[in-house]
């Protein structure tokens, strides 16, 4: 009896017996779940505000890795398996944590403020934070979705249809202009395609497209020009502004223009009228080039060499303005013995004419 009353230390050995087949066996088909961890993301709300929505942890593992500790710890005589210690869920952890989304609030909180202006000199298309809100890219919970770099992505076919409406809307290349003539008042140039006419402003909607979403991603507020295939001389709503060339080929006279005065006005001879292939074609043209002592045409394709002193074209077709020698100018000549297309001028015109153009200035050509 006196061992009932006094302490006493048994070691009991002991040895567990289990088949690893089995356990892997158990543990690899046993539903675990598969909830995968969510990274943290930033929320746009309904108000226009930014939040972060912290990253939580789901219940996928790796399989593998919890069945070899599994079996370490049997084998070393442990029946309490803690699965955080196993590293099972290493590989499954958030990428993304609240804490590393923090430093970037200021900059998503900056399109609440940010405006960008495009210019377009007499005015200007707006493009205001609540637009830029409205085309961050976002899933179907509200999450900012990002690019590979980690930049806010926005919805690209939003940003390309605020730029093809702002092109109908600003463009002028490829549109008949309504014009105030010497003569004949307020009347219509026609467009006759871009060899006969080539002047006018033209956005380059994919390029433009392009700079809007940089612009944006900067979240700051400038004013900019778009990108443009082909530019204009002056960008008021009236491109052909008070600087330019007129050139009436019913009076068979031309006319300079600077700042609203004329300030050169003289007889021509245009294109053979009663040729098709001679006549002068109409149009909203430009002078694109100013050169001096050029040999024009080719006795191989057109059949003759002109040598002038001041050749200034107006057109892609090969129409230009230069000195030519004739008896005469103006009048009904052009009628049956015009040019092959171009605006012949005596001498002297000529060179008044090539000191007052520049490149890029319009030329109006009309009936």
């Amino acid at each position: 009896m006196k061992k009932l009353f006094n302490p006493t230390q048994y070691n009991v050995n002991y040895e567990f017996v289990y088949s690893e087949p089995a356990l892997r066996q158990l543990i690899s088909s046993y539903d675990w779940g598969d909830k995968k961890s969510q990274n943290a993301q930033i929320i746009l709300n309904g108000d226009g505000t930014f939040k972060i929505e912290p990253e939580s942890l789901g219940n996928q593992f790796d399989v593998g890795t919890l069945l070899e500790y599994t079996a370490n710890q049997l084998r070393l005589g442990v029946t309490t398996i803690k699965m955080e210690e196993s590293g099972c869920y290493d590989n499954y952890q958030p990428e993304i944590t609240a804490e590393d989304l923090a430093p970037q609030m200021d900059v998503y909180e900056g399109f609440s403020h940010c405006n960008i202006s495009f210019d377009f000199s007499d005015r200007k298309k707006i493009v205001d934070s609540a637009m830029i809100l409205d085309w961050i890219a976002t899933d179907e919970k509200g999450h900012i979705i990002t690019d590979m770099n980690g930049e806010v992505s926005f919805d690209r076919n939003k940003v390309s249809a605020f730029v093809a409406e702002m092109a109908d809307e600003t463009d002028t290349y490829g549109k008949p202009r309504e014009f105030m003539s010497t003569l004949d008042g307020l009347i219509t140039v026609p467009w006759n395609g871009n060899y006969s006419s080539n002047y006018g402003w033209l956005i380059d909607q994919e390029a433009t497209v392009n700079q809007l979403i940089g612009l944006m991603k900067e979240g700051k507020s400038v004013l900019v020009e778009p990108e443009y295939k082909y530019r204009g001389y002056v960008r008021d709503r009236n491109d052909i502004g008070d600087t330019y060339v007129e050139l009436d080929i019913s009076a068979q006279h031309v006319w300079v223009y600077i700042d609203g005065k004329a300030k050169l006005s003289a007889d021509c001879v245009t294109g053979t009228e009663t040729n098709p292939e001679r006549r002068t074609p109409r149009g909203v043209c430009c002078i694109w080039s100013k050169e001096e002592d050029r040999i024009l045409g080719t006795y191989a394709v057109q059949g003759y060499e002109q040598f002038v002193d001041f050749w200034m074209p107006f057109n892609y077709l090969g129409c230009g303005f230069h000195d030519l020698a004739r008896g005469a100018y103006g009048g009904n000549i052009y009628m049956y013995n015009g040019s092959h297309g171009c605006c012949n001028l005596s001498w002297g015109v000529a060179q008044e004419m090539y000191n007052l153009v520049e490149v890029g200035m319009p030329v109006l050509v009309h009936d």
